[in-house]
């Protein structure tokens, strides 16, 4: 059974977002072998508002085995709530003895260095930064490992 993976990156302000996301689940399907669910085909005529999307995508995580930052990310205050998102789920399954879900920086799209992205996430002076424990979560880089 293939492994199902969601897309986490920025799509309000972002005019290329569906270049970014397509170009990264292309990536994903080579690299893991997956089912990719797409953010950025979720609501084609643009009529749901952002918060719909946001919810919707919230729920999709839920039974994913794996997420992948698209370029840009740390642009995003969804990614930020979908981060938070990712470490409650996985405090839940972590009490119930299921696996984590895992989160992943492709290797063939240049994003950033994982420590730089560490190091982003748990600077207190970042003005994005908030209390939600981002810096918890697990990242992987390229690999299929935990």
């Amino acid at each position: 059974m293939k492994e199902k993976v969601q897309l986490l990156g920025p799509i309000t302000g972002n005019n290329n977002y569906k270049y970014d996301f397509d170009q990264t689940a292309t990536v994903c399907v080579q690299m893991l072998n997956c089912t990719v669910f797409n953010p950025a085909h979720l609501d084609p005529d643009n009529e749901l508002p952002d918060e719909e999307k946001l919810l919707i995508c919230l729920d999709e995580l839920r039974d994913k085995e794996a997420a992948v930052l698209v370029r840009r990310w740390e642009t995003s205050n969804g990614v930020l709530d979908e981060l938070a998102a990712v470490n409650a789920f996985n405090s839940y399954r972590a009490k119930r003895g299921e696996k984590a879900i895992r989160l992943y920086l492709p290797e063939l799209i240049k994003i950033e260095p994982i420590e730089a992205i560490r190091m982003w996430i748990g600077n207190k002076n970042n003005p994005r930064n908030n209390p939600r424990n981002i810096n918890q979560v697990n990242l992987v880089e390229g690999t299929n490992e935990p």
